[in-house]
């Protein structure tokens, strides 16, 4: 399957919005409601991050297969609001209790923050 150039995204890029992501990730831990750990804020910004990169650009690409059926088409509202159902299965994936993408990543930036304290939890 060849990904579609219109959803790829430069390296360059994707470093730059590596580095945002990592910036509101600490912003938001910083910000953190009394009820909430910082551990909890972080994963949470982390699943939302790799929910809008990683699972939007599969599920656009999923949806734009030779697979498709017309049989399950759903016409002209289907693709009105395709947009908006990938955005929203892609942030609810992402911010999934099990999704092992995020879970990986939360810890990794745990280790390297140095207070992996509830990796194992999270």
């Amino acid at each position: 399957m060849e990904i579609n150039p219109a959803f790829s995204i430069r390296p360059q890029a994707a470093l730059s919005l590596a580095a945002d992501s990592a910036r509101n990730v600490a912003r938001a831990i910083d910000a953190a409601p009394a009820g909430k750990t910082a551990s909890e804020i972080g994963r949470k910004r982390v699943g939302e991050l790799v929910g809008s990169i990683f699972y939007g650009q599969l599920l656009r690409q999923m949806n734009q297969s030779s697979l498709r059926s017309d049989l399950f088409h759903g016409g002209r509202g289907e693709e009105a609001f395709q947009g908006q159902l990938v955005q929203h299965l892609a942030e609810r994936i992402g911010r999934s209790k099990n999704e092992p993408v995020s879970n990986a990543i939360h810890r990794s930036m745990q280790r390297r923050l140095g207070n992996a304290t509830d990796g194992a939890a999270s």
